[in-house]
């Protein structure tokens, strides 16, 4: 259980789909985001995921830099992250570091469900 964010399975078209939503109040407190990126790492993964930003009101690097370390562990372990509720600064963000490019991005969790239970291949 984390304090950043909160974590919930839901059935996706193949197999089961982890959706993780940020919570903001607490990222707002220093070192917070640098924390969230250490339990994020620390997750098991044995299913897609799905990261929600709906409630993120600003962006921090240290969830940008999770965002990169669970891409990462996606490609390595044939699984999908994807992104949604990614609001109009994250958006900036993602595409000045050409991340909207490499990251599957959805406008909401029902449609980043469905993207990240897509068969990878």
């Amino acid at each position: 259980m984390s304090r950043y964010f909160t974590e919930r399975t839901v059935r996706g078209r193949a197999g089961p789909v982890l959706v993780l939503t940020l919570e903001p109040e607490q990222l707002a407190g220093m070192g917070a985001s640098e924390q969230c990126q250490v339990e994020l790492s620390r997750l098991e993964v044995a299913s897609s995921i799905v990261v929600d930003f709906r409630s993120a009101l600003s962006v921090q690097s240290g969830i940008l830099a999770a965002v990169i370390a669970l891409h990462r562990a996606a490609l390595r372990g044939g699984w999908r992250l994807c992104l949604c509720g990614i609001g109009p600064q994250m958006a900036e963000v993602l595409a000045r570091l050409k991340l909207d490019q490499v990251v599957l991005i959805e406008p909401s969790e029902e449609a980043a469900v469905r993207t990240a239970s897509e068969p990878v291949g």
